[in-house]
């Protein structure tokens, strides 16, 4: 995001409005101007993305707790309980991988001995 609103600015920066010293809007400097642009960019953005990654928390929280009182997603939306079951899916074969590498090395082990 910063990035992209930094080239644009620097784009905008380079037309004639800007660019020319008997405009009434010429910018002496346009480098400075960009890297203002870049870091009230990433203010913008990090609020945002702040903001963002509170609501997500807090909705996985609430389903967590729709889950743990009713043993099911009672209130949640049918695509946020497919991600849900997708990400939990995704996490039960990571846990089983995990499980299948310890024993394999475990049996590795204990016929070096």
């Amino acid at each position: 995001i910063t990035l992209v609103c930094g080239l644009m600015s620097y784009v905008l920066l380079e037309q004639d409005t800007f660019s020319q010293p008997t405009s009434s809007y010429f910018v002496p400097n346009r480098v400075l101007a960009t890297a203002v642009a870049c870091i009230l960019a990433l203010i913008v953005s990090w609020a945002f993305m702040t903001v963002f990654d509170m609501s997500t928390d807090t909705l996985l929280f609430c389903l967590s707790l729709d889950i743990r009182k009713n043993g099911t997603a009672v209130n949640a939306d049918e695509n946020m309980k497919d991600l849900f079951e997708q990400a939990r899916f995704k996490a039960d074969k990571l846990r089983r991988k995990e499980t299948e590498k310890a024993e394999h090395g475990a049996k590795i082990a204990s016929r070096k001995k």
